[in-house]
């Protein structure tokens, strides 16, 4: 369980941000009664495959980094850097 990041926290386990995260090293969070996100992943190379099946409900994003600066882009505090920066601080961010 701490090889991949695992905590309790409450009652139940999070993943912290990790490269071994499930969740890959960004989240995007949108409202909705849903709780749907979109993630990054570290498995990049699902992306090659022609069966898509491989998630277990998530939505995976294969360039998290380009909708990053994309969403971001009217936000003068954030640049594709420092997207870059926060996504591997081991940190998180909202």
């Amino acid at each position: 369980m701490e090889e991949y990041g695992m905590q309790w926290h409450n009652d139940y386990v999070r993943q912290k941000p990790t490269p071994k995260n499930s969740l890959g090293l960004i989240k995007f969070l949108f409202p909705n009664s849903n709780a749907i996100y979109l993630n990054d992943t570290p498995a990049k190379s699902l992306f090659n495959k022609e069966d898509r099946a491989f998630s277990h409900g998530c939505i995976r994003v294969e360039k998290p980094i380009e909708l990053a600066t994309l969403i971001l882009k009217d936000d003068k505090k954030w640049h594709k850097q420092k997207i870059i920066k926060a996504m591997n601080s081991g940190e998180e961010k909202w």
